[in-house]
This record gives C-alpha cells, sequence and structure tokens, in this order.
C-alpha cells in the first residue's frame, strides 16, 4: 500500500502529461480538412484530465487545509508553498488565456478574411470570363456565316478580340457524341471544362443557324495554362480551408485555452505534491526532535535520534542533539 502511494502521485503526473503532449501533436497537426469529430474528440480528451487534475488538486488541497493540528508548523509551511506557487500560476493562465484569445480571433478577423475572399472572387470571375469569352468566340464565328464567312471568321481571327490562350475552331454539321454538341444541334450554346495535362480546357458550342433551323455547329476550344489553373485551384483551396476554419474557430480557442488549463493544472499539482514533501522533509525530523527533548526532559538520557543521510541543516541538528 506504501509503495502504491508513492508512485501515486508520479503515475497521474505522467498520464496528464502524456494526454497534453497528445493533445499537442492533435493541434499541431490539425488541418483544414479535420472532421469536426476529430475535435469534439480532442475537446473531450482534454476535458476529462482538466476534471481528472481538479480532483486530485482539490483532494490534495482539502488534505492539507484539514490537518487536524490547525496551528501546526507543518500545515502552515505547505501552505506557504502552495500560495507561493498557485497565485502565480492563476495569473499567467489569465494572461495566456486573454492573449490565446486576442491571437485567435485576430486569426478571423475581418482585415484577414477580405483579401482572400476578394482574392478567390477574382480567381473566379477570371476563370468564368474564359469560359463565357469562349462561348462570344463561337458565336461571332457562327454570326459570320453566309456570302462573306470567310472574309469576317479572318478578321476576327486576326483581331482575336476574346481569347488570349491559344485556340482551335472547327465547324461540325453532326454531332461529335458529347452532350455540349448534341446540344448545340437542338439550339441550344454552352461550355465545358475538362483538366488534362497542358491545362483546363474549355469547350464552347454554338450552333448555326439559318431560316431552316440548325444546320451546324461552330465548336470553340481554348487551353487554360496548367500553371495558371493551379494558380486559381491555389486560391479556391485557399478560400476554403479558411471557411472551414472560421467554422472551427470557437472549438480551436477552446481546445488552446484546455491545453493551456491542464498546464497549469499539471504546474499546479506537482506543486502540490512537492511542497507537501518539503514541508514534511523539514518539519517531520524536528517533531522528532520535540519528541526527544520530551523524553529528555521526563529524565530519559539514551535517547538518539536517527539523522539517516541528510547533511544539511536538520541532520546538524540532530546530529548536535545526539552529542
Amino acid at each position: 500500500m506504501e509503495t502504491i502511494k508513492r508512485f501515486k502521485t508520479p503515475f497521474i503526473i505522467s498520464i496528464a502529461i502524456l494526454t497534453l503532449l497528445t493533445t499537442i501533436i492533435l493541434l499541431r497537426n490539425l488541418e483544414p480538412t479535420s472532421s469536426n469529430n476529430t475535435i469534439l474528440l480532442t475537446i473531450n480528451l482534454c476535458l476529462f484530465t482538466l476534471l481528472f487534475l481538479i480532483f486530485f488538486i482539490v483532494r490534495s488541497l482539502y488534505k492539507i487545509y484539514g490537518q487536524s493540528s490547525g496551528g501546526s508548523f507543518e500545515r502552515r509551511l505547505t501552505i506557504a508553498f502552495v500560495r507561493f506557487i498557485f497565485i502565480p500560476s492563476i495569473l499567467l493562465f489569465i494572461l495566456s488565456s486573454l492573449l490565446i484569445t486576442y491571437t485567435v480571433d485576430k486569426w478571423f478577423k475581418l482585415e484577414f478574411q477580405t483579401p482572400i475572399k476578394y482574392s478567390w472572387k477574382m480567381s473566379k470571375v477570371f476563370y468564368d470570363r474564359e469560359k463565357e469569352n469562349a462561348l462570344k468566340y463561337a458565336k461571332c464565328i457562327a454570326e459570320a456565316e453566309g456570302s462573306t464567312y470567310e472574309e469576317k471568321l479572318r478578321d476576327i481571327l486576326s483581331k482575336n478580340k476574346f481569347l488570349n490562350n491559344p485556340t482551335t475552331i472547327y465547324k461540325l454539321y453532326e454531332t461529335d457524341g458529347t452532350s455540349l454538341v448534341n446540344s448545340a444541334f437542338y439550339g441550344f450554346s454552352g461550355y465545358t471544362t475538362t483538366s488534362t495535362p497542358a491545362g483546363d480546357l474549355i469547350r464552347a458550342a454554338t450552333p448555326i443557324t439559318d431560316k431552316k433551323g440548325v444546320k451546324g455547329v461552330i465548336v470553340v476550344e481554348t487551353i487554360l495554362d496548367r500553371n495558371l489553373v493551379e494558380k486559381i485551384k491555389a486560391i479556391d483551396d485557399a478560400y476554403v480551408n479558411y471557411k472551414r476554419l472560421k467554422g472551427q474557430q470557437n472549438s480551436i480557442r477552446l481546445l488552446y485555452l484546455l491545453v493551456l488549463a491542464i498546464a497549469t493544472l499539471i504546474i499546479i499539482y506537482m506543486s502540490t505534491w512537492i511542497s507537501v514533501r518539503l514541508s514534511k522533509s523539514i518539519t517531520v525530523p524536528i517533531k522528532r526532535l520535540v519528541d526527544a527533548a520530551n523524553t529528555v526532559a521526563n529524565g530519559n538520557m539514551n535517547v538518539r535520534i536517527d539523522p539517516g543521510n541528510r547533511n544539511d541543516e536538520i541532520g546538524i541538528l540532530l546530529n548536535s542533539f545526539n552529542t
């Protein structure tokens, strides 16, 4: 039983530190794509550890303040040690929690959110504009159909007033089997995008019509460079991840505060344990000395006190009594 008591406090501290390190690792590896279940599990783990530590700290403080000898030197010395650590730890926790709250809120302030949002909108507008331009290009060519078709087509191609990317134009008189061209033969204009090794292929199709109906389809294909597409995608991913993180703002702040609280309680619990042991190392020999002095006062001159391995002032005092 004595062995269990001896190792109980180090075991509790080890469990708390292990939980703290686990939580810190989870926080370091926290990604915008992390599920809410992962964050919730981490919060529950921290809360359990927090309650676990609070229970043992309250239990230790109750034992210290509830000692039977209300005015004993050991009790007062232990309380002094505990207060010496407890008060600065609480003040440090309050200051650090305010700093964490301010920092996390600063991450998601409007001044940071606005540039990300505008960058995302600009990339989206650019991408949509390229698709619309491809469709406009196809419609211009389709409208040039007629007696002066070749001249108008050459004029459009020479000016290239819509697209700045490598472009291919061709005319179809029968469907190629794609839904885009099929729709164009039914009189509907549209466009599609397809990812290719060279970049995103924008394909626009529009019908060539006359009084009899649709007689063909103009197809315009243009390639957005792969580097440009990757930059647009990076902006899009950054905005999506930022929005997801913003939705987890309160959970992230709570996690950081819980980690700070666990670290503070570990310090307090360790300090309480060390304070008790330190005060006992001072007061127990003094109590033995008092008991021995009372024995001598009662006429027994043969009493001796074992100083153990102590070579400090307490040990010197005990050896002096023995001589």
